[in-house]
């Protein structure tokens, strides 16, 4: 006989919800429905499974509710006690390694124990990268400069956590300031925005805890001190140029190498004939770089050499690199040669490899350099490639750091307007070019100062290498 209501549900209740509950256990189901319509302004259908012994299995919604609610409090209590494992286990780990500066120091072998002399192990340092290392060529130099002195070199690229762990294992933190993340993020949110000053208080607060630093003008240190207010040591690492930044011997290695290269080759006739004069200038083509000063010089430059002065010669200018406004400017100067603003002047643009780019370097009459420093305490690094291959400049100068870097009339010239920038055009390509030659006296003796000169009394000595001045 089937069992009463009372006898499957254990009490009255009075369900008014249209829901169907299905239960099953056991190997043989039988399925049977019951209607409750005791008190109950519903209609429910209640499926349940039985055993085939004859024991009915019922379970309430309540206790659904309660066993769906008990898989999630336990699948929590999995999940939690993972993390915390991993929270405690991680810095036990740190704690645990071998420490760099406590391990056993090897001996020579082939000696009683006793009279054996420890073998010096080499230094070793970590170098932690913000950004992307391969447009970062201070970084390059330093992890081969300190190769060379045979030193262990590692690349990290996670500030946060290498801080971490420098702290943990009582390792010393250098960092090399090149500029301010926080100026050069103002320059799309402007100085008063809320994440700019976070951004700066980001790097006060986090710079204060490295055991020394590394700047790249004196005008950074200073502000290193006074507005970040850093108090342990900065040293003053003046950027210097790469190796294959050489100027050439000769007139013929220049001419070489310009008629084998595809942007230049055309200029090579007028060059040995005298008149033609080749530019380049380097950009990101980003908004930092207001690249209409130079097209609004070129465009009085030419109109200049049309009527007022026809003996300036025509120029060649080379523009390498790549970046967001390339377009917007390629097409402004498009619509300015067919409007015939550029008669006397022909651009053209180039992505080079490094090693082109260097010997681009050396072959050309004059540098121009568009940077405006987000800061003002930075500097160019395409200056000092410039520089690095016998090339003078002539460049935007309305900043705190740039006599740092270029001597005005000895090895280069400022500007701070395109009038400015087109009377140096004038002046330095009109007539006998004696200031052109003086200017480029001036870069190749700058170009015989290198990292290496710069890198092993500064950062050398910092790291205890070996360094014989």
């Amino acid at each position: 006989m089937p069992r009463s209501r009372a006898d499957l549900l254990g009490t009255e209740r009075n369900i008014n919800l249209p829901i169907r509950l299905h239960i099953a256990s056991g190997e043989s189901i039988a399925r049977s429905s019951l209607s409750c319509l005791s008190g109950s302004s519903g209609r429910v259908v209640l499926e349940y499974g039985c055993l085939a012994h004859g024991d009915y299995l019922c379970l309430f919604l309540d206790e659904a509710y309660e066993f769906v609610l008990l898989l999630a409090v336990m699948f929590l209590v999995i999940v939690a006690g993972v993390l915390l494992s991993l929270a405690i286990s991680i810095p036990v780990l740190i704690f645990i390694s071998p420490f760099r500066y406590g391990r056993n120091i090897p001996t020579s072998p082939g000696f009683p124990s006793k009279f054996k002399e420890p073998i010096k192990e080499p230094p070793s340092v970590q170098i932690v990268v913000l950004g992307d290392i391969g447009r970062s060529p201070r970084m390059q130099y330093h992890a081969l400069s300190f190769a060379k002195h045979g030193g262990i070199v590692s690349i990290i690229g996670h500030a946060v956590v290498a801080q971490v762990v420098c702290q943990l294992r009582k390792t010393n933190l250098v960092i090399d300031w090149h500029n301010f993340g926080y100026s050069i993020l103002a320059l799309k949110l402007g100085d008063g925005h809320p994440m700019v000053k976070i951004n700066k208080s980001h790097e006060s607060t986090f710079g204060r805890f490295s055991s020394a630093h590394f700047c790249v003008s004196n005008a950074m240190a200073r502000r290193l001190r006074d507005d970040l207010k850093i108090i342990t040591p900065i040293l003053v690492l003046h950027d210097r140029p790469q190796s294959c930044f050489q100027p050439f011997r000769n007139d013929e290695q220049k001419y070489a190498f310009l008629s084998s290269l595809s942007e230049t080759a055309e200029f090579v006739g007028d060059l040995r004939a005298g008149t033609c004069r080749l530019l380049v200038s380097s950009t990101s083509w980003t908004p930092d770089e207001d690249f209409s000063i130079l097209i609004d010089a070129l465009c009085r430059y030419s109109a200049i050499a049309s009527t007022r002065n026809l003996s300036l010669p025509r120029l060649g200018v080379i523009i390498t690199g790549k970046g967001p406004q390339q377009q917007m400017y390629l097409s402004r100067i498009a619509k300015l040669r067919a409007q015939g603003k550029l008669e006397n002047v022909k651009i053209k643009t180039a992505w080079l490899s490094l090693e082109e780019y260097a010997q681009l370097l050396a072959s050309v009459s004059l540098g121009v350099c568009l940077h405006t420093s987000s800061s003002g305490v930075d500097l160019p690094m395409k200056v000092v490639d410039m520089f690095g291959a016998g090339l003078p400049v002539v460049g935007w100068n309305k900043y705190e750091a740039w006599p740092e870097l270029v001597s005005q009339g000895v090895n280069g010239l400022g500007f701070g307007s395109t009038d400015e920038l087109v009377t140096h055009l004038v002046d330095l390509f009109g007539g006998t070019e004696e200031k052109l030659s003086l200017l480029r006296q001036g870069a190749l003796q700058e170009s015989e100062r290198r990292w290496d000169d710069e890198w092993d009394p500064v950062a050398g000595k910092l790291f205890g290498l070996p360094y014989n001045p």
